[in-house]
């Protein structure tokens, strides 16, 4: 909603939970929202010149699952393109599984900065925050840059 006030005229998002999707469709209808199970995303490479990632890896415990979120969103990005991930953090990873039976984990500020080593011009900060059940959180935001190098040389 916010991105469509500030201009954007195509917002697209994903989510491989149905649950999401309803609640988001309920929330702001007129903005494109799909659910997209697993990978790979279905958009050609370079498509987008703006992807947003909140709280995605804090639902995906395993490294691997992670790191192949983080190389996908990578491929759908135009070089020079922004990225921004917004993540909850602590202090030392912490795992574990939320009211709703789902595996979490809190992962560090270095464990996060380390999954975006590819990208350049990183600014990234820790803020206090919520999480969705109200209880006070730590978040782990950072903007970075797709770089300009042709796609081939990033794989």
């Amino acid at each position: 909603k916010q991105l469509k006030q500030l201009g954007y005229p195509e917002v697209l998002g994903v989510n491989p939970s149905a649950a999401m999707i309803k609640r988001g469709l309920s929330l702001y209808p007129d903005i494109n929202l799909i659910q997209l199970p697993q990978l790979p995303l279905p958009f050609a490479d370079e498509t987008f010149d703006v992807v947003l990632s909140c709280a995605v890896l804090t639902c995906m415990p395993s490294e691997m699952a992670q790191k192949d979120v983080i190389l996908e969103l990578k491929r759908v990005l135009k070089p020079g393109g922004l990225f921004h991930l917004s993540e909850f953090c602590a202090p030392m990873e912490k795992r574990f599984t939320s009211g709703l039976g789902t595996p979490m984990c809190y992962h560090t500020p270095m464990q996060l900065q380390e999954l975006l080593e590819d990208f350049v011009d990183l600014e990234d900060e820790v803020t206090a925050c919520r999480t969705l059940a109200g209880d006070p959180a730590q978040c782990y935001r950072a903007f970075a840059r797709k770089p300009q190098q042709a796609l081939a040389q990033l794989r």
